[in-house]
C-alpha cells in the first residue's frame, strides 16, 4: 500500500514579515526586480502598475515619465488604425494604457483624456478586437476598471467647474462598455492623485444631471 503524501505545511506568516522586517531596503528592491522577473505577462503588468501607482500616490514626488506631444500622437494614430481593421495587439494596448495611467499620474489630464478616449471606448464596444474569447479585463494586464475611472477624473480635471457634470456624466457614458460605475464619485476620489477642485460645487450640479 503507497504512502499518502503528506502536503508541506503551510510558512508561518509571522516567518514572512520577519524576514520581510529583516531585510534592508536595497534587498528588498533585488527582491521585487528578481520576482518581476520571473511573472507572466499579464501578472507582471498588473503588478507593475501596482507598483507605479503605490509610488506615485507615496508623497515622495515621483512621477512617472512624461510624454511627450509626439509620444501623445502616435498613440492616438495607433488607436485610429486598430479602429478601423478592428484589432489590435493586446500588447501593444497595455502599454498604451498603462502611458495613459502614467500621465495621469503626473496630473498630465488632457494627455490622459485624449489616450483613454482614443482605446476605451472602441474596446468596451467591440470596435477593437483584442483576439479574446474573455472579457478585455481578462486579456490586458492592466485593469481597465482603473483606467475607466482615471478617464472620468481627467474629463472632471479638463472641464471648466460650469461644465464638469456633464462633461463627467458624458465620460461614464462613453466608457460604459468597459465597465458599469455603481458608485462613479466614490471611484473618481478613489482613483484620483489629488483632492478633486470644487467638489463641493459640483455636487448639486451632478445631483441635477443624474
Amino acid at each position: 500500500m503507497r504512502k499518502q503524501r503528506v502536503p508541506a505545511a503551510a510558512q508561518p506568516a509571522g516567518d514572512v514579515e520577519g524576514a520581510l522586517a529583516a531585510m534592508s531596503v536595497d534587498e528588498l528592491r533585488d527582491l521585487v526586480r528578481g520576482i518581476l522577473s520571473e511573472l507572466d505577462e499579464r501578472t507582471h503588468g498588473r503588478v507593475v502598475n501596482s507598483l507605479i501607482n503605490r509610488a506615485a500616490r507615496g508623497g515622495s514626488g515621483w512621477a512617472p515619465a512624461a510624454l511627450s506631444g509626439a509620444d501623445v500622437a502616435g498613440i492616438l494614430a495607433f488607436a485610429k488604425v486598430a479602429e478601423r481593421v478592428g484589432h489590435a495587439d493586446p500588447t501593444e494596448v497595455d502599454d498604451y494604457l498603462r502611458r495613459g495611467s502614467g500621465a495621469f499620474l503626473r496630473k498630465d489630464y488632457t494627455a490622459a483624456f485624449r489616450i483613454f478616449g482614443a482605446l476605451l471606448r472602441p474596446i468596451g464596444e467591440g470596435e477593437i478586437d483584442l483576439g479574446q474569447h474573455e472579457t478585455a479585463d481578462e486579456v490586458l494586464g492592466v485593469d481597465t476598471g482603473e483606467c475607466a475611472a482615471q478617464y472620468v477624473v481627467a474629463a472632471y480635471m479638463i472641464s471648466v467647474p460650469e461644465e464638469r457634470a456633464e462633461a463627467v456624466r458624458s465620460a461614464i457614458e462613453e466608457v460604459r462598455g468597459v465597465v458599469c460605475f455603481m458608485e462613479p464619485l466614490r471611484d473618481m476620489e478613489r482613483v484620483s492623485a489629488e483632492p478633486l477642485p470644487g467638489f463641493e460645487e459640483f455636487l448639486p450640479r451632478w445631483r441635477a444631471v443624474v
